[in-house]
This record gives C-alpha cells, sequence and structure tokens, in this order.
C-alpha cells in the first residue's frame, strides 16, 4: 500500500499492510503511517492492521564499508528503472541500466542519499533507524535482502542482523 484508496481497501476488508517507502527519505514512511491513520478514522470499529515495511536492507562490521551496499543497489536500481524509461533492451539477460542523471529525481540516486535512505549501516545505526520505523508505528519490518550483495556480503549482513539487530527489538 502507498495510496489513500489501498489502505482504504485493506482496511475495509481487514486485511493487513505493506509499504515500501521506494529510496525515498524517512519521512516518506512517516507519511504512509499518516495514510494509515487516516483510513483508520474512516472506517470506526474497524481493527488497526499490522502494517509492514520493506526496505533493501544491509548491515555491515564497519562504517568504511557503507559505499559496498550503495553500489549494489544503485545498479539494482538503474536496471528496475531501467524496465519503465528504455525500449526494454536486455544486455546478457539484465534489463539495460539507464543513466540516474536523466530522471527527474536524479537526486533520489546519490550516494549518500541511498545509504541514508536504505536501512544501510552499522549494526548500532540499523537499530537507531528501526527505532524511527518503531516509533512511526510500523508492526513489522521486511528486511529486503534481493538487490544484488555478492552472497558472502549478504550472508554477513543478515548474520549481523539476526545476531545484532534483533535482540533490540524481541
Amino acid at each position: 500500500a502507498r495510496g489513500p484508496d489501498t489502505f482504504d481497501w485493506a482496511i475495509e476488508n481487514d486485511l493487513n499492510i505493506m509499504s515500501t517507502p521506494l529510496q525515498k527519505p524517512f519521512e516518506e514512511v512517516l507519511d504512509l503511517a499518516g495514510k494509515l491513520q487516516a483510513s483508520l478514522e474512516k472506517y470506526p470499529g474497524k481493527a488497526r492492521p499490522k502494517w509492514l515495511v520493506l526496505r533493501n536492507s544491509c548491515v555491515y562490521d564497519r562504517s568504511e564499508q557503507w559505499r559496498m551496499p550503495v553500489a549494489a543497489a544503485k545498479q539494482y536500481s538503474s536496471r528496475f528503472q531501467g524496465l519503465f524509461t528504455t525500449d526494454g533492451e536486455v544486455i546478457n539477460g539484465f534489463p539495460k541500466e539507464i543513466d540516474f542523471g536523466d530522471l527527474t529525481r536524479a537526486s533520489d540516486y546519490t550516494d549518500e542519499h541511498v545509504w541514508k535512505n536504505m536501512m544501510f549501516g552499522t549494526s548500532g545505526e540499523i537499530v537507531e533507524k528501526l527505532k524511527m520505523y518503531e516509533e512511526a508505528g510500523v508492526d513489522l519490518f521486511c528486511y529486503g535482502a534481493d538487490f544484488g550483495l555478492d552472497g558472502k556480503d549478504a550472508r554477513r549482513s543478515l548474520e549481523l542482523f539476526i545476531t545484532e539487530v534483533m535482540p533490540h527489538f524481541q
């Protein structure tokens, strides 16, 4: 759910909700929380659904590793956006990558923007980011692992998430 109509439909039909703020800033999570609240107010007496938010995620050992998930996420986004902005050309089995400079929201794809807005960081940074989501009313977090990380980095990230992040939310 991203739009008011999808939140309304889910609440009206007693369904839980999954949202993704894409690569947008945390303020998008707050906007989605506001849409959820507005829909709840339209349907008094309906139960509040569980709300899950998905973000690409990577936990790493040292803060200087921050560019590793950013590079993978940007390549993934370039191919994904290429599905919508090119003629469908495929290169070696992947959609043709696009130049972010050609997008109207090119600033959404700077290294710093991607790092800040995805769930990328050391375990301590991830705990702090997740606390913000919890305070915004997010019930469940979906760890988005499939955005092109190297296998060993993806495994290490998941291990760190399980052993160093999850214990803070039990």
